[in-house]
């Protein structure tokens, strides 16, 4: 029999049960019986030692009071008088047998009296050195001494005390017996005639460890076992009694058992050995063990019978089926002698199989040719539509790129055709081309996304931005439109909602785009409003809620079911007044489940409609950056004047928590009733924003009359108008108005005007009105140095007049490699960079540019590109660009890319006017034109702001080679300049470096910061 075969494993397999059963059974047998004798013979130990004990307290008691009785019929003058006293104790012949080993009188002081037998001269003297005696004496009461040996005594005894008493009850002496502990007669005799078992024994001992009664004499007085070395006994001495395992010093184990005596506190001791007490119980297991040997090969026989009848016929199955495949025979031999039972059944069934073969072998032949054939045509579809995916999407690319190309030239162009003041005709005809290319635009972006989505390569990025800032800009896109149709446009982000968040900000942008744009196109009169709010919060995870809100036409609930489905709008008749494709909700509804929410409407015919949708974002670490800080405006009062209820509300929660208190009015006598009652008192008005159309009185009017009004002319106006007025800043600066802001107005914006407006922060030119326009500009004064890389003609022509027209301008490179080339000598706050370019492509001229600017120093980079297919935009940003502008370029879009550059670059440091002396010496040593040198000083202080960060980064980490080369590289930068102060010191902080000394690097580092300061 193999040992492969199926009849081997089906009896390894019976046996396998049969042994873990018997197994189980007999572990569980055996572990009973061990638990059950080990707790009968430890309680059988724990009652015989108990019964010891119980002898041993009573011998005790009955000795302490027999010594007692005889010292209450003592007289006076057995204590006083010495002869009388031994005559005395002779006659005390009654209670010689339990203290066998003498009596002693003592006075009240210890001292010696008479003592039988009689004590040597050495010990006639006071016994209350004897601690065991002064203890006794000490309390007079009767006492019984530790264990002690006398002088020429090896075994062991105890001293009796018991108090001699005057008729008045006063302590005149006392009685002393001295009690052996073993021996004949002795208080422990019964543990030394004890035995347990054939070998075991008693003992005892103190609780400090003294060994008062053992087998062996040597050990009996003795410590001679520490802690640490017997558990058990360790356990006993704190208090245990009962019985357990131990070992000796010689390794024997035995079954031990503690009982301390009641009178005395010693501790009474039965060693049991282990081999002895479990004897029966190792006969009985090893009998047991045997019986179940003997049943494992019994079962191990039967199962070989059993299995072999039922097996049997199987192998001979299997043996006939390998000599059918070696012949080709497909016949099995009779099955003779065989009840017709299942293996009979198997037998005939498989004769009839193989007949069934024979008949259907052919049939199945022609099947597997047409299905290899089938194979051969699916592949080469397969291939075929592999190829036609690839070359659909190489399509896509090209016609994106291809159609975005012009598309960027006929907006550009637009867009500067629009700033030539054109004629009334003029600018109808550019508004209709404008939305006509706007149209075409979206039409093309939707289809992209629409078809990314079916491909399911529709992918989220992960960016941490500034979340106020994406949602604004979205809304401000649709500005012009809601003027256009006379529309209110409100934007309310809650101040639950987090600054920073990680997530895909394009892509929300996009969502907004979408809501909004339908929000304006469905809605003839009224208003549409966006309200941002963080409904939940767990952990570092914000759920954050958008609401789009119009009071358009609406839709009916029917209608509302098909709205997030492809090519669908609430009917045909929609279509054809309103256009679109009907993809912008469909892509906004991937996109936010994307981000783990939802998005739903809620609608009524002609009663308007409100979408909704939740995003699951991430809270960003690091926090926005405040170009003015919100606590210089905490002790104005202000008053927001407005007529629209949303756009009050809005406004006024964007001050709470930053103006010192916030007034709300509906209309121009609201306004003027509040700021008259408030004058002179601690809520007087310090500004007050003003909306410009109000019924009854403009925002004009009641600036009019506020000028006139002598308790309201310090108070600062600013006013906030949703039409785009030709010269509204200059008519409203006439008026008496300080600031002028359009709707819907962003909350930073709003504060940062009315810092500049009271003269907080802001221009030298503080009596310039203030716009939005001087708010973005003050947050850099300097004009951005900004690089164009762009091979085509009409686009630079495009971006350097829309950038002119803004009164900003840029170098041009018109491929990758100049691009590349001008960045190294010249340091520029931004470079847009196109990414199809001659010579080198813009990806190549990005990577180059990072490889050559290490880690000390970055130059923002955002791509320019045509392309707009999937990967598109991690492609750039994985050459090392900062950003993204798809073409055809939305004006707005590049405005802020550059207006979020200048926020992060901070304010720059200028030259002080002190450092013109130094500017003076290189002029005349250089040679340059005082121009050139003025810029390279403007270099060197822009230069700087980086440059101090490293150094503060480096003395942090106690980095001294990286500190060592900054400082290098000012000294070499600031004596080229002939800046002999700065040199100088950075001289000395090269020096510190080396030495890596701390103090000294934070102290000149602090002190090269002063000297670049205009007040050091």
């Amino acid at each position: 029999m193999k040992l492969t075969s199926i009849k081997y494993r089906f009896i390894v397999a019976i046996n396998l049960f049969v042994v873990c059963l018997l197994g189980a059974v007999s572990l569980g047998t055996i572990l009973f019986f061990w638990h059950t004798t080990q707790q009968q013979i430890g309680e059988q130990q724990v009652s015989l030692v108990s019964s010891i004990a119980q002898g041993i307290d009573g011998k005790e008691v009955i000795a302490r009071e027999s010594l007692q009785n005889v010292a209450n019929v003592a007289t006076p003058e057995v204590v006083f008088q010495p002869e009388t006293s031994r005559k005395w104790l002779l006659n005390r012949t009654g209670i010689y047998t339990t203290f066998s080993r003498g009596l002693m009188v003592l006075d009240k002081d210890g001292v010696l009296i008479s003592s039988v037998p009689e004590a040597p001269d050495a010990y006639r003297k006071p016994y209350v050195h004897l601690a065991e005696i002064r203890n006794g004496i000490g309390s007079g009461m009767p006492s019984t001494s530790p264990p002690l040996l006398l002088a020429g005594s090896e075994k062991p005894v105890v001293i009796m005390t018991a108090p001699i008493r005057s008729e008045d009850g006063i302590v005149i002496g006392f009685l002393c017996g001295a009690l052996d502990l073993l021996g004949e007669h002795s208080l422990l005799e019964v543990l030394g005639i004890t035995t347990i078992g054939e070998t075991g024994y008693m003992y005892a001992f103190t609780s400090d460890r003294v060994m008062i009664s053992h087998p062996d004499p040597t050990r009996v007085m003795a410590r001679d076992v520490p802690p640490g070395v017997n558990k058990m006994y360790d356990k006993a001495i704190e208090g245990f009694e009962g019985f357990g395992e131990t070992v000796n010093t010689k390794g024997k184990r035995y079954l031990t058992t503690f009982i301390r005596l009641s009178g005395t506190g010693w501790i009474l001791a039965s060693n049991y050995p282990i081999e002895e007490a479990y004897r029966p119980l190792i006969v009985f297991q090893n009998f047991f063990f045997l019986g179940i040997f003997l049943v494992l090969l019994f079962s191990v026989w039967m199962a070989g019978k059993l299995v072999g009848g039922i097996l049997g016929p199987l192998e001979r199955f299997t043996s006939e089926l390998k000599s059918m495949a070696a012949t080709g025979v497909k016949k099995l031999s009779p099955l003779k002698g065989r009840v017709q039972d299942e293996l009979f059944l198997l037998w005939t069934t498989f004769n009839t199989l193989f007949d069934m073969i024979d008949a259907t072998e052919y049939e199945l032949l022609q099947t597997n040719i047409q299905l290899t054939e089938s194979v051969k045509t699916a592949n080469d579809l397969a291939l075929q539509a592999e190829s036609a995916s690839l070359m659909k999407g190489q399509f896509l690319a090209n016609m994106s790129h291809e159609i975005r190309t012009p598309m960027n030239g006929i907006m550009g162009f637009l867009e500067l055709l629009r700033m030539t003041d054109p004629t009334t005709e003029q600018k109808a005809f550019i508004r209709e081309a404008t939305s006509a290319s706007e149209v075409l635009l979206y039409l093309i972006n939707d289809i992209l996304d629409f078809s990314k989505i079916e491909a399911g390569k529709l992918k989220m990025e992960t960016h941490e931005f500034r979340i106020r800032t994406v949602i604004e800009d979205a809304v401000s896109l649709h500005v012009p439109k809601t003027v256009e149709k006379n529309l209110a446009l409100h934007v309310m982000i809650k101040a639950s909602v987090p600054e920073m968040v990680l997530g895909d900000p394009s892509r929300l942008r996009q969502i907004l785009n979408n809501l909004v744009g339908n929000a304006v196109k469905f809605t003839e009169k009224g208003e549409v409003a966006v309200v941002v709010d963080c409904v939940e919060q767990d952990g570092d995870v914000a759920l954050l809620q958008f609401e789009v809100r119009d009071t358009g036409i609406g839709i009916s609930q029917e209608q509302a079911q098909n709205l997030f489905q492809s090519f669908s709008q609430a009917d045909a008749s929609t279509t054809r007044k309103y256009g679109g494709t009907g993809l912008g909700l469909v892509i906004s509804k991937e996109l936010v489940k994307m981000m783990d929410g939802n998005i739903w409407v809620e609608s009524r015919p002609g009663e308007g409609s409100t979408f909704r949708f939740h995003v699951c974002m991430k809270i960003g670490s690091r926090k926005a950056v405040q170009s003015y800080g919100f606590e210089a405006l905490q002790n104005v009062n202000a008053l927001v004047v407005d007529d629209n209820v949303s756009n009050r509300k809005i406004v006024a929660a964007y001050l709470e928590g930053i103006a010192q208190r916030v007034f709300e009015a509906e209309d121009a006598v609201g306004a003027m009733a509040v700021m008259q009652a408030k004058a002179e008192t601690d809520e007087a008005i310090g500004i007050a924003l003003i909306d410009f159309q109000m019924p009854g009185m403009s925002g004009y009017d009641l600036a009019t009359e506020l000028q006139a009004a002598s308790w309201a002319r310090d108070v600062k106006l600013v006013l906030l108008s949703s039409a785009v007025l030709p010269g509204g800043a200059r008519e409203a600066e006439k008026i008496g108005f300080s600031g002028y802001l359009s709707k819907p107005v962003r909350r930073d914006d709003l504060v940062q005007c009315m810092a500049m407006v009271l003269g907080l922060k802001g221009p030298e030119e503080s009596s310039q009105i203030v716009t939005k326009l001087t708010v973005h500009e003050s947050l850099d004064e300097r004009k951005p140095k900004i690089l164009l890389a762009e091979d085509n003609e009409m686009n630079r022509k495009i971006v350097i007049s829309l950038l002119k027209s803004h009164n900003l301008t840029c170098d041009v490179a018109v491929n990758g490699r100049e691009a590349y080339q001008a960045v190294l000598d010249r340091n520029y706050d931004m470079v847009f960079m196109d990414c199809q370019m001659p010579v080198m492509d813009g990806y190549e001229s990005t990577r180059n540019i990072r490889k050559a600017e290490g880690s000390e120093r970055h130059t923002v980079i955002i791509a320019m590109t045509a392309n707009a297919m999937e990967g598109d935009r991690q492609k750039c940003l994985d050459a090392g660009m900062d950003d993204y502008i798809s073409k055809p370029i939305e004006f707005p879009v590049l405005m802020n890319a550059i207006d979020a550059t200048m926020k992060l670059k901070g304010p720059s440091l200028v030259p002080p006017a002190r450092f013109d002396a130094y500017m003076r010496d290189f002029i005349d040593q250089s040679g340059l034109e005082e121009e050139i040198a003025r810029e390279l000083y403007a270099d060197f202080f822009d230069y700087l702001t980086g440059l101090f960060d490293g150094m503060e980064s480096a003395i942090r980490g106690e980095d001294y080679g990286k500190l060592k080369g900054l400082a290098h590289q000012l000294k070499g930068s600031s004596g080229n300049l002939k800046i002999k102060s700065v040199y100088e010191r950075a001289i000395q902080l090269e020096d510190a470096a080396k030495a890596t000394d701390r103090d000294q690097c934070e102290k000149l580092l602090l002190q090269i910061r002063q000297q670049v300061l205009e007040n050091p």
